[in-house]
């Protein structure tokens, strides 16, 4: 990826992805959430299509995936908060494979940051959903949404500082 685009821009796009991500989370927060009408094969190709998508966002920049997924499932297909908060675990937890392939296959991958990350992760990821389960889903869309502008705004003050 580095390959393509220079640090400082790729940090730019990502930050820009992230603020319209957590808008979207923030302003939907309340929103009963609207779920696509159509036949069961329109569904299905629309949730292939969007598997495509959010493994592709996710290997182009090396996130989880979930970050994606988690605001395609409140507005277009009707999920509760803590809902997509499990859903999108088990499906990035499925994908993530793919894209951790592709990037050892060109060398990118550092096994030993990994599993340290990974080992925590593991441990935060089951503290994190029982705490999750205590919040409203409304508070736990505008605490997502925050976590998302903090990230973003630490993309640009790293080119700043």
């Amino acid at each position: 990826m580095i390959l393509l685009l220079p640090n400082r821009d790729f940090d730019l796009v990502y930050g820009i992805f992230l603020i319209v991500i957590g808008i979207t989370i923030f302003v939907r927060r309340d929103a009963k959430a609207k779920i696509h009408q159509g036949t069961p094969q329109e569904r299905l190709l629309l949730e292939i299509g969007t598997g495509l998508f959010v493994g592709f966002i996710a290997s182009f920049f090396g996130i989880g995936g979930g970050i994606v997924l988690v605001p395609i499932m409140l507005v277009f297909f009707g999920e509760t908060a803590h809902a997509v908060a499990a859903t999108s675990a088990f499906v990035v937890m499925l994908t993530s494979p793919a894209g951790v392939i592709a990037h050892a296959f060109y060398g990118d991958f550092d096994a030993w940051l990994a599993a340290p990350l990974a080992l925590g992760g593991f441990a935060g990821g089951s503290v994190g959903a029982r705490l999750a389960r205590q919040l409203h889903a409304r508070h736990l869309s505008i605490l997502m949404a925050v976590m998302l502008f903090v990230a973003a705004l630490a993309l640009v003050l790293k080119h700043v500082i």
